[in-house]
């Protein structure tokens, strides 16, 4: 998988202020995240309380505070059947 595409696909993307966008693997890892941070991407989530509600449900939103910046946030995904 080519990271640099999801950078670019994600950079282009007009999420608003305080707005992010993110690609994780089921398992939890980030792979990629709008706004960028070589801190977070490779970082594993698994057993954050978010990812215990992405990993609930095959799609869905909640709000929520982000174990990243302590902010809440209203969260909205879906989970790929390629990557189930």
């Amino acid at each position: 998988m080519r990271l640099d595409y999801f950078r670019h696909l994600f950079a282009g993307m007009n999420l608003g202020e305080g707005g992010s966008v993110a690609l994780m693997l089921a398992d939890g890892t980030m792979l990629m995240r709008r706004p960028y941070d070589a801190k977070i991407v490779g970082r594993g989530l698994k057993g954050i309380a978010n990812y215990t509600r992405f990993a609930q449900a095959p799609s869905g939103d909640f709000f929520g505070t982000a174990a990243i910046d302590g902010v809440q946030h209203w969260y909205a995904f879906g989970i790929s059947a390629t990557f189930r």
